[in-house]
């Protein structure tokens, strides 16, 4: 799977489609698909994810992508997958930069 820097997203050098986005230290953008505050845990770790410029979204180490992506989930006991997905650039630059361009 292609990856993008997140240099490049910041730049706005990327297409939107191409993803995921790594930062310089290895992490992963991970989105929700609600906004709000979440914690998921994998392995031990507890990831934050926090909402800006209404994303929601988190750095997650390469190791725990694979089970955060695995998380089930939804409203009223609903236990369906596809809560977390990959960030595409522009919304990694978005949250990053809280909501600037």
């Amino acid at each position: 799977m292609e990856s993008v820097s997140l240099e490049s997203a910041l730049a706005c050098g990327v297409s939107d489609l191409a993803f995921p986005v790594v930062a310089e230290n290895g992490h992963i953008a991970v989105r929700h698909y609600k906004v709000g505050r979440i914690i998921t845990q994998c392995a031990r770790t507890e990831y934050l994810f926090l909402t800006q410029a209404n994303i929601c979204m988190c750095w997650v180490a390469p190791e725990h992508v694979d089970c955060v992506l695995a998380k089930k989930g939804g409203c009223c006991g609903q236990k369906r997958p596809g809560i977390f997905n990959y960030a595409n650039a522009s919304s990694a630059r978005r949250w990053t930069r809280k909501g600037g361009r």
